[in-house]
């Protein structure tokens, strides 16, 4: 085969396994975990980036960087063609896919076979059948291991796809048969919402993974997400690697994982009889490689099938903390054809590890991704890879570090090692509530609400837990009273000893400061749709605060304040806010909690610039859909578009009742956060 885009023939001559400099296909932190374990190897590294990537770590990190021109996954990192012109430019005699991307895209590891290169994965037909759930659940049905029902319902007529729907009763899911991560799932609670489900995850599917194929599914509502670690070699070994239990999910997307399973410990005949249907699924295909056989189990026990990822997990680190062992650099040496019995020994379990996946997002906002600068990133913990560490991080960001709007919004992974599941949970709590990120709303605070959790704790999970437990509760319930009110009082201080410790501050003082100690000013904070104000007055023994009690806080006394920290005594109790102002946002951190405040102006714009039914982006993003047309009429809360952003659509709905007056984007136009989109007027 040629391929006329690189000028190179595909070679005929068989070649070595032997890797010597090896190509990451992914970018952030799976790029640096897998250069991680390649220089422990003897391997050069080669990195890939995008424009918005130029500057993160994991760019200067390798030994070589190519720029692929462009912003988008399609034209980078999904672009085949380039991803195997910038092997061959580096020299390179091996690719590694990472997750997501090209990770489960046949053409890639034909385009490596062709040019003689490595493929860190397994081969173009195991690829094909698992990376297809369609495919895999028609061969898992072959060999005896449960399936759902389901029906291919890309080229079907609508009518077709409702019958099988009804045939197999609401509610059901929507899914696409190429790629993971939540992208391109729906979950149908009734036939009106099916058309409009369908196209919209073939949407999301063919711009996540450049194919649209989705079919219907029975969903499963609230069982436990259990899968499989599988490893097989060349010679036609094939082994499982112990569970990781997946549960907790938001919008069908994984945020917390753990290995052992506590389900396991009341079944535990179940770890052998998914263990062995692992297995034989991957020999089935003559598996090579790394790959993961995911199941959902009910209540009952009963497992059912759901897909195979012929790739490495974001969630792998449990599985290396509990076995000891460094996956990735397995894979790299099944791929150089090494015997699975020189590269593991005896399967011993030990210990329990949980992992959290820290997003740049609003879970109080309906999961709302968050793009911008990252101030300050601070996770303690490990960043170098250690197998069997207390704390590991692995992330692709730092201070100052950009979140782009095309990308994942994943920041980092922590995972929590120790001898208990008990032990790991608490190490990990304290590790995040240690964790400062300024710059943009994370999902710090719910993500220590779950493991605070009563039913986390005692291992009561499923994937309906986070339609249980809603993001607000599990927030609240995980901090201290008064913590929005006093964290506000802390943000008062710093914003006030600034100016104070501004030799201009006369000039640049901001409207509102008197040098009166009789004037009492104030500054209002918004938290989500709540707004704290705090009052102050300048006296001539220093700058205090003069509505404690009206916040409830009498108990709060003022220790100190500078322009970066304040330190407060909360009933008896001594804490430090660090505090970072930004022109409209504050970000505040303390063990009560980390809050990202924003700063409401004392003169607010008058009320007919905005009017009452205009509609703003959210956010960043690309305009993928529009539902209305000018003239229509609609119900405060009807779909009228949707955008892309961070690879997810978000629905864009109507504020109010009434007629579309004026619509002033596009299918196709890239917005900004808080352009107006909709204008609508309001019924009378």
């Amino acid at each position: 085969m040629v391929w006329p885009e690189l000028g190179v023939m595909a070679s005929t001559e068989c070649k070595t396994n032997s890797i010597r400099r090896l190509l990451v296909a992914n970018r952030a932190e799976i790029a640096e975990r897998v250069f991680t374990s390649a220089r422990s190897l003897g391997i050069e590294t080669v990195a890939l980036y995008s424009d918005p990537d130029a500057n993160l770590r994991y760019v200067r990190s390798a030994d070589q960087s190519i720029h692929l021109a462009g912003s988008t996954p399609a034209e980078t990192y999904l672009d085949v063609n380039k991803v195997l012109e910038a092997a061959v430019r580096s020299g390179c005699d091996g690719i590694h896919p990472g997750y997501g991307f090209l990770s489960e895209n046949p053409k890639l590891a034909q385009g490596c076979l062709d040019l003689g290169i490595t493929f860190v994965g397994p081969s173009v037909e195991s690829i094909e059948i698992m990376g297809s759930k369609l495919a895999s659940k028609a061969l898992a049905l072959r060999h005896g291991v449960p399936t759902l029902d389901s029906l291919d319902v890309t080229e079907i007529t609508s009518n077709q796809a409702g019958e099988f729907a009804k045939t197999i009763g609401y509610p059901v899911l929507v899914k696409a048969s190429a790629g993971g991560g939540g992208r391109g799932m729906r979950i149908v609670e009734s036939p009106e919402q099916l058309d409009q489900s369908i196209e919209s995850a073939k949407r999301e599917a063919l711009n996540a993974f450049g194919d649209a194929t989705v079919f219907i599914e029975k969903y499963v509502q609230s069982p436990r997400h259990i899968e499989i670690q599988v490893v097989a070699d060349q010679h036609g070994r094939a082994i499982h690697l112990c569970e990781r239990e997946c549960s907790i999910q938001r919008r069908h997307q994984k945020i917390v994982e753990e290995s052992p399973s506590p389900f396991f410990d009341k079944h535990p005949e179940l770890r052998l009889l998914m263990g062995q249907a692992a297995v034989d699924l991957a020999q089935a295909v003559s598996y090579v490689g790394l790959g993961t056989v995911e199941f959902v189990v009910d209540a009952q026990g009963n497992f059912y099938f759901l897909e195979m990822n012929t790739r490495l997990q974001v969630e792998h680190p449990v599985t290396e903390a509990v076995l000891g062992i460094d996956l990735v650099r397995i894979q790299i040496e099944v791929a150089q054809n090494r015997h699975l019995g020189d590269l593991i020994g005896d399967i011993d379990q030990s210990g329990h590890a949980i992992e959290v996946r820290l997003y740049a997002e609003n879970p109080q906002l309906d999961w709302r991704p968050e793009s911008g600068t990252l101030e300050k990133f601070l996770v303690p913990g490990q960043t170098e890879f250690q197998i069997g560490g207390a704390i590991r991080v692995d992330s692709g960001f730092e201070d100052n570090s950009v979140v782009s709007t095309y990308y994942d919004s994943m920041l980092a992974k922590v995972i929590a090692y120790s001898d208990t599941r008990q032990n790991a949970r608490k190490i990990l709590r304290k590790t995040l509530i240690d964790s400062a990120i300024f710059g943009v709303h994370t999902n710090r605070d719910l993500l220590i609400g779950i493991l605070s959790n009563s039913d986390f704790v005692d291992g009561n999970t499923d994937t309906g837990f986070l339609v249980r437990n809603q993001p607000n509760d599990l927030i609240e319930a995980s901090l201290e009273e008064k913590w929005l009110e006093i964290s506000a009082v802390a943000g008062a201080l710093v914003l006030q000893a600034r100016e104070r410790e501004n030799t201009r501050a006369f000039v640049n003082t901001p409207s509102g400061w008197r040098n009166s100690r009789s004037t009492t000013q104030f500054v209002d904070f918004s938290h989500n749709e709540e707004v704290v104000r705090v009052e102050y007055f300048n006296s001539s023994d220093g700058f205090r605060i003069a509505n404690l009690s009206q916040l409830g806080l009498e108990s709060v006394r003022v220790i100190s304040s500078t322009s970066s920290q304040a330190i407060l005594e909360v009933d008896g109790r001594t804490h430090r806010f660090q505090v970072l102002a930004l022109d409209t946002q504050v970000f505040i951190h303390s063990t009560l909690g980390l809050v990202c405040f924003g700063r409401l102006p004392r003169f607010p714009a008058g009320q007919d610039e905005i009017s009452p039914g205009s509609l703003v982006s959210p956010m960043p993003g690309v305009v993928v859909r529009i539902e209305v047309l000018e003239g229509d009429r609609v119900e405060g809360g009807t779909v009228m578009m949707a955008l892309e952003a961070m690879k997810m659509e978000h629905k864009i709905e109507a504020p109010i009742t009434g007629t579309v007056k004026e619509i002033l984007v596009s299918v196709g136009s890239q917005v900004e956060a808080s352009q107006l989109l909709v204008v609508v007027e309001e019924e009378q």
